[in-house]
């Protein structure tokens, strides 16, 4: 079957639009533009209706001006209908034709029911042939914890704390007394958000919207910045917490994931065996104890329960504007009640990915993949292809290869010679990059002129005393510049399978073997001066092809590795898309299993 599950044209519209409250908002005020999708292919219809049930199944009914909450509970595929349960039962007289619109992840489906059979407080409809998707902001808005206030500095208003209804990485939301109303785009300079601990978050607010609600109150949606560190942190804990309560993120389920790496299969990915990680256990567990105290750079993240740890996923900072997703591993059979696999699958991606939109300097979101395993099939080359006519998406197959810096080196040929790329040699190699790769790939591995130096990237990770660095080898012939080597370390333990201690060749004329293989040789020794032992060839494409015989390497014979990027603007469809690939999955043929 085609990747393309269905129709997938984009608009963005600044119009009006529905809030999950129940009310109307203008887009403009929220300074984002509205994503609408059009789903028709049956398979994303229903697992679209599926996600939402799993999420509750919050809706409206919608008819002449009016609207009715009601709750999609059961998406019956034998009988092909749905089935509802409504709020308000005395709105069911005239019901037909009517609009009805049921909460995603970050999306609101719309649907027409065309017709309906009532039993009491219950509604069953036919499964639609069209669903619109409409999303209308970039991040998630949740409840907070119980007894969260704000504290207006507003002199003449009564008592000056509100109720806060929603917390988001991007703002909050607070209701309003009756009759009560701010002006959008009035700031507020020195709010403070008290929550059930006790500790104060200041907070500069900008006022955003302020619309209605059926209750007959005022919702006013703010924009908020922490105005110190400690505030930072503390709002950081705040909405992270409450976007997904199941994880932890706080570095104190660190120690039992080693053994979650043994038990569910990960470090038997590519052939690779537990004992061959050994090293690098006591590396992994320092910076995993520091994760916590470094979310400008990296979040790990665990799934606890009564057994231990169900499953971790990771993701750091490796490039100015990339956030890399890694090291996930799921406890083999079902977690304890009342959590589910899928559940668990889904909190680690959500927490995860969500940490990664909290940074403002985020532009691309990467993973390096294993087409092998179903489930990271299914979730990340199936959204890429899907995507593919976006241009925001790249899919690129390569193998990576372990090469052993002990091996020993070659002769340079006659007039051959390997140093440090001078500054007309980093302009080519940016201009021959610019030609064969694409501008995401480009982008996201900081390779375009201005950043070959990694500048931007190593200054955060040494200033927080760790290790990053990017050199770049050239082989000249009669000083000909033939090929370049990009070589990164970064700090051990950052990812068990040594990611960030990676090598890339680039062509810079036509062909030549002794070239390549005289850089692999030069990286040897680069990285045996900076203690590694090992280190990983990236190799992207067939220029690439000559490298390998020039090392005993461990190609991982069987593995279909790929390096995944989508563009931020298309992360809150990502991860609509991960709900919908665990919320409960239909049942597929064998050959949609294949990688």
């Amino acid at each position: 079957m085609s990747p393309h599950l269905g129709a997938h044209a984009f608009i963005e519209e600044p119009r009006t639009q529905p809030d999950p409250r129940g009310t109307t908002v203008p887009d403009e005020a929220r300074g984002t533009p509205r994503v609408q999708e059009e789903l028709v292919e049956p398979e994303r219809i229903q697992l679209a209706l599926m996600t939402a049930v799993s999420l509750g199944g919050r809706g409206l009914l919608r008819r002449g001006g009016r609207a009715t909450r009601l709750v999609l509970e059961q998406v019956d595929l034998k009988a092909r209908s749905l089935h509802w349960r409504c709020a308000a039962p005395a709105e069911r007289g005239g019901t037909f034709p009517c609009e009805a619109e049921v909460a995603g992840y970050n999306s609101v489906y719309r649907l027409r029911l065309q017709e309906g059979t009532w039993e009491e407080e219950r509604l069953r409809t036919p499964l639609p042939e069209r669903l619109v998707r409409v999303r209308h902001r970039q991040h998630r808005r949740v409840p907070p914890p119980p007894a969260t206030r704000l504290h207006l500095p507003l002199p003449t208003w009564p008592g000056r704390e509100r109720e806060v209804l929603d917390v988001s990485f991007g703002g909050l939301g607070v209701r309003l007394l009756p009759g009560e109303w701010l002006e959008p785009g009035r700031v507020l300079p020195s709010s403070v958000l008290v929550t059930e601990d006790g500790q104060p978050i200041r907070l500069r607010a900008e006022v955003r919207h302020v619309s209605a609600t059926p209750e007959g109150t005022n919702v006013c949606g703010l924009r908020v910045e922490p105005l110190t560190e400690l505030d930072t942190e503390r709002w950081r804990e705040l909405v992270t917490g409450s976007l997904c309560p199941a994880t932890r993120t706080d570095g104190s389920w660190v120690e039992p994931l080693w053994q979650l790496f043994i038990d569910s299969g990960y470090f038997s990915l590519a052939s690779h065996s537990a004992e061959a990680f050994e090293d690098q256990r006591t590396s992994f567990l320092e910076l995993g104890k520091r994760a916590a105290s470094l979310p400008h750079l990296m979040c790990l993240t665990a799934w606890p329960s009564t057994r231990g740890v169900e499953g971790t996923l990771a993701s750091m900072k490796p490039y100015r504007s990339m956030w890399l997703v890694h090291q996930l591993a799921k406890r083999p059979g079902s977690p304890p009640r009342p959590g589910s696999t899928g559940e668990v699958l889904r909190d680690l991606y959500v927490r995860t990915v969500e940490h990664a939109q909290s940074d403002p300097g985020f532009r691309w979101l990467g993973a390096y993949i294993e087409g092998t395993v179903p489930f990271v099939h299914r979730a990340h080359a199936g959204f890429a292809r899907r995507m593919e006519g976006t241009g925001r998406t790249l899919l690129l197959p390569l193998r990576m290869v372990d090469v052993s810096c002990a091996a020993p080196g070659r002769a340079l040929s006659e007039g051959l010679s390997v140093g440090p790329a001078t500054p007309g040699e980093l302009t080519l190699l940016a201009s021959e990059l610019a030609r064969i790769r694409p501008a995401s790939y480009i982008e996201a591995l900081d390779l375009s002129l201005e950043s070959l130096d990694l500048g931007a990237a190593t200054g955060a990770w040494r200033e927080a005393r760790l290790e990053r660095e990017r050199h770049i080898l050239v082989a000249r012939h009669g000083g000909r510049p033939l090929a370049a080597a990009v070589l990164e370390v970064g700090q051990r333990g950052s990812n068990p399978f040594r990611l960030l201690d990676a090598m890339r060749l680039f062509p810079l004329a036509p062909e030549e073997p002794e070239a390549r293989q005289a850089l692999l040789d030069a990286a040897r020794g680069w990285y045996a001066s900076r203690g590694r032992d090992t280190f990983v060839l990236m190799q992207e494409d067939g220029l690439d092809s000559h490298a390998s015989e020039a090392s005993p390497a461990d190609a991982h014979g069987g593995a279909q590795p790929y390096l995944w990027l989508i563009s931020a603007e298309l992360v809150p469809e990502f991860l609509e898309h991960i709900h919908t690939q665990t919320a409960g999955r239909l049942p597929t043929p064998p050959e949609k299993e294949q990688s």
